[in-house]
């Protein structure tokens, strides 16, 4: 994990915006 990457996360969701991620990506959680 890169310092420059964000993370919010909630219960369902997770959402990562980094450099690694260019894009908003929203992934579902199943746990």
């Amino acid at each position: 994990m890169s310092t420059t990457e964000t993370i919010l996360s909630s219960k369902t969701k997770e959402i990562r915006i980094g450099v690694d991620h260019p894009f908003v990506v929203i992934g579902e959680r199943i746990n």
